[in-house]
């Protein structure tokens, strides 16, 4: 039996899932975090995403499961988009351990999205639509109840600040990616061997400032996962970051050209031009970065 291709889509995975409905928070702040593909996170932002062919449905529901961090955009007319108020009870049904969200109330006040039966409530207009047409009233507490939820978890306000939200959301996301993609799954019993690194490393500092560190031993003592959690831990300090691992069979295999690209494009991710090494000192002499490579066997 021939299947339709609309049945299913094509999966794609995201790291941030952005949920909005007013064209013009589309054309503003919307469009400013699709700029997180310039600091290496692939975004969704609306069904241009979705390819022809493929069931929207299943793409966003895809989208939302795979993303790590959640951004729905409270405007005013986000309780009008029955699709908006399904994205917002999907995305609260992840466990927080799977991804981060990040409300932001634009145009509309936090009290709004509490109590829709509130007159005065910009919400409370839509769901009394959808009840006097008789529309969507099985989904109406499940979707009064995402709201309220929503509303009780701490995200930004946009009002006058858009740049600064912007470059705040811009920062975090990425720092989020990097942590919830490089850290252990069951992370047990090396609190002590990272403190004990770390009061190492402070220990150079007042001798000197410390530019290069490593940690060595015997293969399974756990050398990566402490690497891990160190630069899950001080990622946030610096300016941008990359986390490199396998060094050592890429080189087996002459492939560390792809390390070196894949380091460059964390690194310079506005510059995609760039291709070698002869990087002038004078373009990184204000920033600081944090790289990471596990498995080296050779100081060269």
């Amino acid at each position: 039996m021939a299947s339709s291709s609309s049945a299913i889509a094509s999966p794609k995975f995201y790291d941030a899932f952005i949920s909005q409905r007013d064209p013009n928070v589309k054309e503003t702040l919307g469009k400013h975090l699709y700029l997180l593909q310039e600091r290496g996170c692939q975004a969704f932002l609306d069904r241009q995403e979705i390819k022809r062919g493929d069931s929207i449905p299943f793409a966003i529901h895809n989208a939302i499961c795979s993303s790590l961090v959640q951004i729905p955009i409270f405007s005013k007319g986000y309780a009008e988009s029955k699709w908006c108020l399904d994205e917002l009870v999907l995305m609260l049904e992840q466990p927080p351990a799977d991804a981060l969200f990040i409300p932001v109330v634009n145009d509309v006040k936090p009290w709004e999205l509490r109590h829709i039966e509130n007159h005065e409530s910009r919400y409370a207009v839509a769901f009394s639509d959808y009840r006097s047409k008789g529309r969507y009233l099985d989904k109406l507490d499940e979707w009064r109840n995402a709201l309220k939820c929503a509303a009780d978890i701490s995200g930004y306000e946009l009002g006058q600040h858009q740049d600064e939200l912007c470059e705040k959301t811009l920062f975090r996301v990425p720092q989020v990616v990097q942590e919830r993609t490089n850290r252990a799954k069951y992370p047990v019993g090396f609190g002590e061997l990272v403190q004990y690194f770390e009061s190492c490393c402070s220990e150079r500092k007042k001798q000197r400032k410390v530019r290069r560190a490593g940690i060595y031993g015997l293969g399974g003592s756990g050398k990566s996962t402490v690497a891990k959690e160190l630069f899950n831990r001080k990622l946030a300090n610096y300016y941008t970051s990359c986390f490199l691992s396998d060094v050592r069979e890429s080189h087996a295999r002459g492939e560390l050209h792809c390390l070196q690209s894949q380091l460059l494009n964390n690194l310079f991710p506005k510059d995609p031009d760039i291709e070698g090494l002869e990087i002038s000192s004078v373009r990184v002499r204000n920033l600081n970065f944090l790289v990471v490579l596990v498995d080296i066997d050779h100081q060269d």
